[in-house]
Order: structure tokens, then sequence, then C-alpha cells
């Protein structure tokens, strides 16, 4: 793990902090999945089986629970937060480009209508197929009409980030930079991108476009004051 020797932190124990988180945001992305169906959370404590067997992730959730444990967890592994977090931030964004080609092959988190050569039809039976049942656009037994391929989208922009955090990663002089910079792009990209997702009979997220622009705003704030000091000689050590 090449970004950690270049932090100087603890390699094995930074390893282990990030399959621990990792697997969070796994288990709250399911515990999420299975509240946003309609099930209570004591119904999910009853039957904790299901979390394992039960399909369908919403980031979201996975995102929480994993940020609330990483203060705890990085403590206990005497790893230093800010510094962990730049080392995983990269990971986490090519975590996410993989992930939206789940979602593009599950056809939910799809795009509007759209007639060009890059757009996609899913089959008879997706969400995207059923919202166009739903509306009367498409017969039953069809597949849905072309609609912009937004998984993708969001898949491309992710691994861009990925690829501008690894080149940053090298030469961030300050615990933090390269954290900042992941909530900067993926927030403000996300904001972005949007305006493209259909919302017609589709469950209202709250705040979906405010939340994504706010974070993103402030990251880029925070990362330009950031930049603006000089490096701490800790932090350069990679001491916690």
């Amino acid at each position: 793990m090449y970004l950690a020797r270049i932090r100087r932190l603890p390699i094995i124990r930074t390893t282990a902090v990030l399959i621990v988180l990792g697997s969070a945001v796994w288990l709250g992305a399911r515990l999420h999945s299975h509240l946003a169906s309609g099930l209570s959370f004591l119904d999910v404590l009853s039957r904790p089986a299901s979390v394992i067997g039960r399909a369908g992730l919403r980031l979201p959730g996975g995102i929480l629970l994993a940020a609330l444990i990483a203060p705890i967890v990085s403590r206990v592994a005497k790893v230093d937060l800010l510094l962990m977090g730049d080392v995983a931030a990269p990971f986490a964004a090519g975590a996410i480009a993989v992930g939206r080609w789940g979602c593009f092959l599950h056809g939910c988190c799809f795009g509007t209508r759209l007639d060009a050569p890059w757009s996609v039809t899913f089959p008879e039976g997706s969400e995207a197929a059923l919202n166009h049942l739903a509306r009367s656009l498409v017969a039953a037994g069809e597949p849905s009409l072309p609609v912009h391929p937004l998984q993708l989208y969001l898949s491309i922009s992710a691994a861009a980030v990925m690829g501008l955090l690894l080149w940053r990663s090298r030469s961030a002089t300050r615990a933090g930079e390269v954290s900042l910079l992941l909530v900067a792009l993926m927030g403000l990209s996300m904001a972005a991108l949007e305006h493209f997702r259909e919302g017609a009979l589709v469950t209202a997220v709250p705040f979906r476009f405010e939340i994504p622009l706010i974070a993103g705003t402030v990251a880029l704030i925070a990362l330009y004051r950031r930049q603006r000091q000089g490096p701490v000689a800790s932090e350069r050590r990679g001491e916690p």
C-alpha cells in the first residue's frame, strides 16, 4: 500500500482499519436498504441473517455508519484519522465507481429520457421499464425507452476523481487535503449530475441535490484555506 508508505503510516494497522471501515460501509448500506424497503429497525435486528442475504445497497447508510465508527476504530488502532482518510480517499472513489456498475446492472438510479447514441434501455421488469409503464410511455412487457445512463456518468466521474486523488496523494503536504478533495469533487460532481436523474414517480430523496452541493462547497473552501497553511511537521511524519 504505497500511499500508506508515503504518509509513513503503520501499514498493517492502517490496512486493518480500512478493512473494518469497508465492512462498515457494506453493512450500513445493507441496513439502509432494509429500512428504506419499509422494515423497521426492530425487524432488522430480529432477522440479522437477512442483512447478509438480501440484495440491495444504499450508500448513504454505509457512509454514515463508517463515519460514526471511524474515530473509535482509528483511536483503538492508534492511527491518525486525517492521514488514514487521505490513504482511503482514492480507494473510496474507486469503490463508488465500481458500485455504480451494480446500479447500472440492477437498473436503479436511471436517468431521464434521452435519444442519443449513448442512451440506454433497460429490460422489462426493471425499475426504468416499470416507471415508464406507470407513466404510459411503454406497454406491458416492453423494455424502457432510451434514457441517460446516469449510473455510468457517476461511475466515470468517480473513476476520474480516483485518478486525480492518486496523483495528488504524492504531493499533498497537510493531512486531510486528499480527503477534502474527495468530498469537494464527489459532492460537486454528484450535484451537477443530479440534473439527469429521473424524478417522475420516483420516491423522493430529501435534499439529494442540496446535500452534495453544500458538502462539496464547504470542503472546497476548507481545502483552499488548508492549502494556504504550511505543512505541519507531525503531519509530514504521519504521527497521530
